[in-house]
């Protein structure tokens, strides 16, 4: 019998607010066990009275004696209840007020730590959901935080209600439309106003602060339903939208608080919902990494980046075969990692049940909530987290601490939304007279205006004249509808002017439908139609798409008309006795060809879906009160075309029989291609300022040594993009018609042809610019080219480059028609030439500076071993590795380009002839006597740890250090603590790896300490061993420059681990696919970060690779340590690109040290005392070390810029350098080599070799942190 039963109800993400209760009872069975068992009842609700109940989990009870006693808790329907919670940390509220996270004067970060230390584990797990639980204990409410605004205020998700002081909002033209105008600041200003009723509605109790919008996925295939929803096929059209509406919503971001909280949806490659059996919940985007990079992500990067979101939200889909909710390459290392988002990720509605139920990823739903939040997501619209979170922290997939991660990253956006406040904030004052103010319904006139594209005028009948069309036949199922103007995912209009409404303020209006709705099954009404349009003066036909043809679930089949609208129009076109203006409601593109071609349709106009005011805008278009500005954000493509590729097809480049997508990659016949739209006024266009004219530069060679002889092009990632100018290119456009109007500059890029294979780009958009000129006169608009962000195209591999070769940039002012035509050519990688080609305009050359600059900071991947290593040229290494010091915030102010007029030559001392710095290699040399003393004497740091302290152990000779390393064909300068200490004025550089960079980080440490007059403004600031033998934590901090020097033991770089044997003991073992994370929060921040690993790798236990290698849960039997290093590096290098932010952290590695054991290993004997001077033949050197082949390959193929120093060949030379027995004092080791005692042949004297890394590390940072314009190094020695 039934010994107990448990109902949590909880509300369902769908928008008849059906909910999911679940009931947890106990069986009794035969045996008299008990089980515990689910059923789930699906209840839609309506006006909080249960309408339907099903369950269809009978399975489930056979061979069952059960009783089910079900109680309905209906306790989250929020029409029965105020929507927003009461105010958390209330001042009134004794009980919460003294709490530490109430305190708005303590950092949010401290804050939301605070609070979650409070909460219980199932009261975090309630607030997994979108439907977030209120804790009473602490006077936190409950909070819905599905709230949409597509386009307006929508009651669409469960977070506002319309009704009382709040009957409508505003109801702007579909995101498809808006984006047709091209003009950002009209995006962000209508997120300002929709974020002001927002805000009101909040404060009256009607809506929650937190809207999943907007939709901001390409529209790749002209079929989908939801295009509608999108900015269009172009992804800098649509990252651009993203920024700008998403700052209009969240406002300034003054204090890193937030007006609302918007999110950008659907991440990533989702754009197929339900077509031809296949529906979103079912469909694997299989997408290739090139595509991804170059088209899927693009929006959503540019929405974190300049947006600067505080939300993303995961889509149904796979993508290559993981759901997009549980990958956590694409949420934590992209979004998160890459990308640096502040905020949450949510799932679309039941993403994750979804993965668990119909894409069957997991095997129990344990483990789906346990992949979901493991990946980086932290919100889950829909129930699924708060009913297996708990069971998952319980079998070990999940930590409570992962769940307080996730808790981390939402209630800092509450924080940063105010919601802890205990008052409404700064937002106070807006109420319902702040909703559906004129001014913002004028907006939404004017969005439609600029949104609506006319595509076809001949003869110019439009625009109409009210003395002369006195009588207007208004025909079309869409001819006087309301609703269908404001697309989907839209909320309750303030008030609606329908296509009849706005004509009929012109002129008498004469209407028919011709058919009943879009669908147009029949012809019964053709005959009012047609004669209706006898009798009218003109004739407008207002067809196209609704919500029953596109939407959300329902994509087209194909892009004609629907039923019988094609016949409707063709037969009022012959019977009308005026003009006929074809008038086009539609989310995707419709092929019309019949009509362009029809001489008897005068004009085609497509209003997308024009919103509250769609009406009154068409109107005004026709009637000439208003001029189209509105250019098409997608081809509009022939019916034969979808016949060509299934949806299901993700791949945007043409191949065989494959036509491609989009204009960027189609080359077929349109209908109406891409940024097409005409006007009612004529525009020209001139180039008014040459572009980099104002530069007056000489020019600057380069040795073609600087890339691989295959190399054809660059990688955006290793180039110093952020001190470059920006190109501008200073346009005039004239209106030279009757008419005011507004135009729209484009700026096409059209890649050369070098043989990067796969590339497959006819143009790409690069940049754009709304301008309005009165009739008659002229304005000139800037439009900024940026090298890095614009000329780069994707490669296969899914790396952005630069293309070598020629760039043609397109400033087009009607399709097909290139006005001007730029052309940057790199002619043998010397000077940059600009050709601006006009029939009237002679040839200019200009040399380039930035650009020059630019192929200087490339990475080469070179195969095997070369003295050129990654990135030949010395002037490429320095530029390369000082992103950050050439940037506005560095000490100096001098950037890279300022160096580059002058040409810095260097005296050869090995041939005493002048040669340009570019062509030497710091790292190819010789050691060369030099009497100078050290930089800093022998036993005068305090800091040298004693096994490294070979003078205060009894060493007797100083030989050693009468060495400097000598590159061939150019000189370095030497150390300087002083112009250091200025360098990293203000920062903080870190060691990270083994004790070999211990060994570098002590020399450094001693040898800037050695300029201070006062020693003791030079600090330890921390010394912190942790329990584990392979942590320790160390630093020094240099008070009067504010910076500091640490150092980070990790000697692999990843996690040592241990697991448990056969017999239940505990055995080391080495995870290659972890990285070392408890250490990686302490330096990933860091302005410059030096990594090493290799010494510990040639250990015993490492270098025999039994038992010892782990990946997951398997730990090898046997495993090379070559194949293992290799899989420990790409560890490393994933992290370094996914969670080093190359923008602030610039990135060094530091080469394999020579050891130098004679007679055995270091713990079996090896020696190499008694050496007292370098090996003077390289034949006796050695081969170079396998590891640094390895290291230069993963290198060569990171996006984020590494500066590889490699230091093995220096230290090949080096066997009189190591401590050998002196790394033991003489009362410890006898005052001779005692026998069997271990010898130090892998580390280093100080002073002594070590020093000369940092004299190379100090002439890297010392050039590229501009300390050096305009002079020779040699002045320097």
């Amino acid at each position: 019998m039934l010994q107990e039963s448990l109902i949590l109800c909880h509300q369902f993400c769908q928008r008849n607010f059906s909910i999911n209760i679940l009931i947890h009872f106990l069986s009794h069975e035969t045996k008299n066990t008990q089980t515990s068992q689910v059923i789930y009842i699906n209840t839609h609700i309506y006006n909080t009275d249960i309408y339907k109940m099903s369950c269809n989990n009978n399975s489930l009870l056979t061979g069952n004696k059960v009783v089910v006693v079900l109680v309905f808790l209906l306790c989250l329907v929020h029409s029965s209840e105020s929507l927003r919670p009461l105010f958390a940390c209330d001042p009134a509220n004794g009980l919460t007020r003294t709490l530490r996270f109430c305190r708005v004067n303590v950092p949010v970060h401290a804050r939301v730590q605070d609070l979650i230390g409070r909460l219980t584990l199932q009261e975090k797990i309630r607030l997994l959901v979108n439907n977030a639980a209120a804790v009473p204990r602490l006077g936190i409410g409950g909070y819905e935080w599905w709230s949409e605004a597509l386009h307006g205020v929508s009651d669409v998700g469960p977070g506002a209600k319309f009704g009382g002081a709040f009957p409508g909002a505003t109801s702007f033209p579909q995101v498809i439309t808006t984006a047709a105008s091209f003009n950002q600041s009209l995006w962000e200003e209508i997120g300002r106003v929709v974020s002001d009723e927002a805000r009101a509605m909040y404060n009256g109790g009607a809506a929650g602060l937190t809207y999943w919008s907007p939709n901001v996925n390409i529209l790749r295939d002209p079929r989908w339903g939801r295009g509608q929803e999108t900015p269009g096929e172009d992804p800098v059209v649509a990252g651009k939208y993203a920024a700008s509406y998403v700052r209009g919503l969240q406002g300034n971001g003054a204090g890193n608080r937030l007006k609302v909280a918007a999110c950008c949806k659907h991440y990533t490659a989702y754009d197929l919902d339900n077509w031809n059996g296949v529906d979103r919940f079912h469909f694997n985007a299989k997408v290739t990494k090139q595509d991804l990079e170059d088209t899927y992500n693009v929006p959503f990067k540019s929405c974190v980046y300049e947006g600067k979101v505080a939300s993303v939200m995961c889509s149904y889909n796979q993508v290559n075969g993981k759901p997009t909710c549980a990958d956590e390459n694409l949420l934590k290392n992209t979004i998160r990692g890459q990308w640096r988002l502040n905020g949450y990720i949510v799932s679309d509605c039941d993403s994750v049940d979804v993965f668990f139920n119909q894409q069957h990823y997991t095997t129990t739903p344990e483990e789906a909530a346990a992949a979901s939040i493991k990946a980086g997501l932290d919100l889950d619209c829909g129930p699924f987290l708060a009913i297996f979170t708990e069971g998952a922290v319980k079998k070990g997939l999940l930590t409570e601490n992962d769940v307080n991660l996730a808790l981390a990253n939402t209630i800092t956006v509450q924080m940063r939304l105010g919601m802890f406040d205990g008052n409404l904030g700064p937002y106070a004052n807006l109420g319902p007279r702040d909703v559906c103010t004129p001014a913002h319904q004028h907006l939404a006139l004017e969005a439609a205006h600029q949104g609506i594209v006319l595509l076809k005028n001949s003869g110019r009948s439009l625009p109409l004249s009210p003395p002369r069309h006195r009588t207007i036949a208004v025909i079309g199922p869409n001819s006087d509808v309301t609703e269908t103007m404001i697309g989907n995912y839209a909320g309750k209009a303030c008030a609606y002017t329908s296509p009849l409404q706005g004509i009929s303020r012109y002129a008498k209006t004469l209407h028919q439908e011709g058919c009943a709705g879009v669908a147009c099954a029949g012809n019964q009404g053709f005959g009012a139609a047609e004669a209706a349009a006898r009798q009218a003066d003109a004739t407008v036909l207002v067809m196209g798409l609704d919500q029953s043809i596109e939407a959300e679930t329902r994509d087209r089949t194909g892009l004609l008309l629907p039923g019988y609208q094609q016949n409707l129009v063709t037969r009022v076109a012959q019977a009308s006795r005026g003009p006929v203006i074809l008038v086009l409601m539609s989310g995707g593109p419709v092929d019309v060809s019949f009509a362009k071609n029809d001489p008897r349709v005068a004009a085609i106009i497509w209003a997308g879906y024009p919103g509250q005011a769609g009406g009154a805008a068409i109107a005004d278009i026709i009637f000439g009160t208003a001029n189209p500005g509105g250019k098409l954000p997608m081809t509009w493509y022939p019916q034969d075309y979808v016949t060509k590729l299934p949806m299901t097809i993700m791949a945007m480049r043409a191949s065989g029989n494959y036509p491609g997508r989009t204009y960027r990659f189609y080359k077929g016949p349109v209908v109406f291609p891409f940024g097409f739209g005409l006007s009612y006024t004529t525009f020209t266009h001139t180039l008014a300022q040459s572009p980099l004219a104002q530069l007056s530069v000489s020019p600057y060679k380069l040795n073609t040594a600087i890339f691989n002889s295959s190399s054809n092009s660059i990688k955006v990632s290793h180039a110093n993009c952020g001190t470059f100018p920006k190109m501008p290119l200073h346009v005039e456009v004239s209106n030279t018609g009757e008419f005011d109007g507004t135009h729209t500059v484009f700026v096409f890029a059209e890649p050369p042809e070098n043989g990067i294979k796969g590339l497959g780009v006819n143009k790409q958009l690069v940049a754009f610019e709304k301008v309005h000129v009165t009739a008659g006169s002229k304005r000139t608009v800037q439009v900024d080219i940026e090298a890095c962000k614009h000329l780069g195209v994707v490669d296969e591999h899914g790396m952005r480059r630069i293309p070598m070769g020629e760039h043609k940039l397109h400033i087009e002012t009607r399709p097909k028609k290139i006005v001007r035509d730029l052309t940057f050519t790199m002619a043998d990688l010397k000077n940059l030439f600009l050709i601006t080609k006009h029939p009237t305009t002679t040839q200019i050359l200009i040399t380039s500076l930035f650009f020059i600059s630019l192929f200087l900071l490339s990475s080469s991947p070179l195969p095997d071993f070369s003295h050129s290593l990654i990135v030949s040229s010395f002037t490429s290494r320095l530029l390369t590795a000082a992103n950050f010091f050439s940037s506005s915030s560095a000490s100096d102010s001098n950037t890279l380009y300022s160096v580059s007029p002058s040409s810095i030559r260097v005296n050869n001392e090995s041939n005493k002839m002048d040669k340009e710095l570019t062509s030497c290699d710091i790292f190819d040399g010789a050691w060369v006597s030099d009497d100078s003393d050290p930089v800093y004497l022998p036993g005068y740091c305090p800091y040298v740890e004693d096994k490294f302290n070979c003078f205060k152990n009894g060493r007797p000779d100083s030989g050693f250090l009468r060495h400097r390393w000598q590159p061939h064909g150019c000189s370095v300068p030497r150390f300087d603590g002083e112009k250091m200490l200025e360098i990293l004025r203000g920062k903080r550089l870190v060691f990270v790896g083994d004790s070999l960079n211990r060994n570098m980080w002590e020399s450094l440490v001693c040898s800037l300490r050695s300029t201070l007059e006062d020693k003791n403004r030079v600090s330890r600031v921390f010394v912190k061993q942790s329990n584990l033998h392979n942590e320790g934590f160390y630093g020094f901090r240099f008070k009067d420059f504010e910076c500091s020097i640490d150092f980070i033991k990790s000697p692999f770089l990843v996690q040592e681990s241990e697991v448990l044997d056969a017999y239940g003991k505990r055995k080391e073992t080495l995870r290659l696919d972890v990285i070392q994370e408890s250490i990686t929060k302490i330096y990933r921040n860091a302005d410059i970060v030096v990594f090493n690993t290799g010494h510990w790798w040639t250990h015993q236990k490492t270098n025999e690779g039994k038992d010892y290698f782990q990946e997951g849960d398997r730990v090898y039997e046997k495993l090379e340590v070559k194949e293992a290093y290799t899989k420990a590096l790409r560890t490393w290098a994933d992290w370094v690109d996914s969670s080093i932010n190359s923008t602030r952290t610039r990135v060094f590695f530091v080469g394999y040290s020579s050891s130098h054991f004679r007679k055995g290993a270091w713990n079996a004997g090896g020696q190499c005392d008694g050496e007292t001077r370098p090996i003077e033949n390289e034949t006796y050197t050695g081969g170079y070390p396998w590891m640094m082949k390895v290291v230069e390959s993963v290198i060569s193929d990171m996006k984020t810029p590494v500066f590889y120093m490699n230091i093995t060949k220096m230290t090949w030379y080096r066997t009189d350098g190591h401590p050998s027995v002196y790394r033991q004092p003489v009362e410890v080791r006898g005052s001779s080599p005692a026998s069997g005692m271990f010898q130090d042949c892998s580390h280093w004297c100080l002073p002594g070799v070590p020093d000369s890394w940092n004299q190379l590390l100090y002439a890297t940072l010392l050039v590229s942190s501009g300390s050096l314009p305009y002079r020779s190094l040699g002045t320097l020695l």
